[in-house]
């Protein structure tokens, strides 16, 4: 009988380890999730700011008539771009936080992550360029849960943990947006995620 016991509480420890095990391993890819959301989404904002920059020298510049020309068919040339691509890619539209808190619940999916999340980056720096009504903190986000579908894709982690790194590119994404990592964590977790669990907390901040 002790024998018995003795064997079942060996069998718990070891299913305990291997619990703090998966944990530890979700961690560990979260943080590669954060860095990976940062390589993309900090030069997205650098570049944005380079072209606000370019076009604000152009204006100051005052210069001559023709040239506002060739700059009104270019705009028109992006805004076609950008429709064209967006109707290859539905779900690139608009900020990305209603996209990306549909992808959380399990509402709707991303079937194409990497594509999409390119044609994000591209088509928000050619719009935000040109003077559409697009904010900042939307596309980061988005971007941020395309980085979490690929990392949970290659990493192959649970089912369950799947949306805890699209969590986790979400709050990195913002973070790089406002460059106020715990509070862009926290409204993460309070109006994406909407999920008070340690694990979700953990792998968001």
């Amino acid at each position: 009988m002790f024998e018995h016991w003795k064997s079942l509480k060996g069998v718990r420890g070891w299913h305990v380890w291997k619990l703090k095990l998966i944990d530890a391993r979700l961690y560990f890819v979260s943080i590669f999730v954060g860095l990976l959301t940062g390589l993309i989404a900090v030069p997205y904002h650098y570049l944005l700011q380079f072209f606000f920059d370019i076009r604000r020298t152009f204006f100051d510049a005052h210069p001559r008539w023709y040239w506002h020309i060739v700059l009104f068919l270019a705009l028109w040339g992006i805004l076609i771009f950008v429709s064209w691509l967006v109707r290859k890619m539905p779900l690139i539209t608009g900020g990305g936080i209603p996209q990306t808190r549909g992808v959380i619940n399990g509402r709707i999916s991303y079937k194409h992550p990497f594509i999409e999340m390119v044609s994000k980056f591209a088509g928000g720096v050619l719009a935000l360029t040109a003077g559409l009504s697009l904010g900042r903190e939307g596309p980061s986000v988005q971007i941020g849960s395309y980085v979490g579908c690929l990392v949970s894709k290659w990493t192959r982690v649970l089912a369950g943990e799947r949306k805890q790194l699209l969590a986790a590119g979400a709050g990195a994404g913002l973070a790089a947006a406002f460059s106020a990592p715990l509070a862009s964590s926290l409204l993460v977790i309070e109006s994406i995620e909407r999920f008070d669990a340690p694990k979700t907390a953990i792998t968001t901040l």
